[in-house]
């Protein structure tokens, strides 16, 4: 299911479906097999700066793979006025503020689907929620499941920021017997932004499969510094259903 809402500039307003920066933490790999990630801390050359297209260009090269790579080329693409605009994007705290506030919103399924919620005509937060679960037909008196929710961040139709956590799980017809494993990772393209996390920590307990990581984000806005400190948790159950939620650590 595809949704879109528009919202105003300083509006913020709250996904009704699945959180998000610019330098590479850590690869986010395919929902169906994304490893556990430990995050490392990333941040601008130059923090007391304003961040220029120019800057922003040698940032994306200093990174030196191919995802970077892919990133600049859509950068690059961009008119030289939108690049101005991008740049100043990803400086803008109250950007970085929504999306988080957005993310924060939660996340309550059975199906997979995808949300988008516009910030404002340049910047889109969108949400992926996934579960792979075998036909009722073929579950035999065990059968595994995977759940996952993901964020992304979008400027100007360049995605610079994505979250995941996913969790993946044994049941039966009345309960979470087991939780096999999860995982959690960020890219994160935006020189003005770092994000730390740890590894997602999994469990069961009430029946249900739970997992959750902790997300440590740091925005340089023309020198002045804003912290802030989510914790994403997934809670799975046996009849197809879970939770997400971003909160207050």
């Amino acid at each position: 299911m595809r949704r879109s809402t528009t919202i105003g500039r300083r509006a913020i307003v709250m996904f009704t479906a699945g959180a998000a920066s610019l330098a590479l933490l850590a690869p986010v790999a395919s929902a169906s097999d994304m490893p556990t990630s430990k995050l490392t801390h990333a941040s601008p050359s130059d923090q007391g700066t304003e961040l220029t297209p120019a800057e922003y260009r040698r940032y994306l090269q200093s990174l030196n793979n191919a995802e970077a790579d892919e990133v600049r080329s859509e950068f690059d693409a961009l008119s030289a006025d939108d690049q101005t605009k991008f740049v100043n994007y990803l400086q803008d705290d109250q950007v970085y503020r929504a999306f988080i506030d957005t993310a924060s919103s939660g996340v309550n399924a059975s199906t997979s689907s995808h949300t988008d919620t516009r910030y404002n005509a340049d910047v889109t937060f969108s949400r992926d929620v996934e579960r792979s679960r075998p036909a009722a037909s073929t579950r035999l008196a065990h059968w595994d499941e995977k759940a996952t929710y993901t964020d992304k961040t979008k400027i100007l139709g360049v995605t610079v920021t994505t979250l995941q956590v996913w969790v993946r799980y044994q049941c039966t017809r009345g309960e979470v017997t087991k939780v096999y494993n999860s995982g959690s990772g960020v890219k994160n393209f935006n020189a003005a932004v770092s994000i730390d996390g740890t590894d997602a920590r999994p469990w069961t307990a009430g029946g249900k499969a739970h997992a959750e990581t902790v997300w440590k984000g740091s925005i340089i806005y023309k020198g002045f510094g804003v912290r802030i400190d989510k914790k994403q948790s997934l809670v799975a159950s046996w009849d197809g259903h879970w939770k997400g939620s971003v909160k207050n650590v």
